[in-house]
């Protein structure tokens, strides 16, 4: 299974001059590091980091991490490639009260 990275964004409901930004990258170690320096490199500086979430996707022997927070950096044009070869919007992507609803998101989506 190759490297997968989610990413949904809204008004943030704490500074109205920011959007809030969700990122679910699901990869080897080495992939969600270096992409996860890459959002921050683009979206810099971020404030309100709200949660970094991780955890394992066992089916496929893969971690993830979720990354939400603030930024007021609005990126060009052709950011997500920037990111990674392949980000794809996600509108059920977003922080759920329950920590375990992300595993649930996470095992439940089919992953091609």
């Amino acid at each position: 299974m190759e490297t997968h990275v989610r990413y949904n964004l809204r008004r943030s409901q704490r500074d109205t001059k920011s959007m809030e930004y969700w990122f679910l990258i699901i990869g080897d170690n080495r992939d969600i590091v270096d992409i996860s320096r890459s959002i921050i490199n683009i979206f810099g500086p971020i404030f309100n980091e709200q949660t970094t979430y991780r955890g394992a996707y066992k089916k496929m022997g893969l971690r993830y991490k979720l990354l939400n927070f603030d930024s007021r950096r609005r990126p060009d044009s052709g950011w997500t490639s920037k990111i990674f070869k392949r980000v794809v919007r996600d509108s059920d992507l977003y922080t759920r009260k329950n920590p375990a609803g992300l595993e649930i998101y996470v095992s439940d989506h089919k992953w091609e």
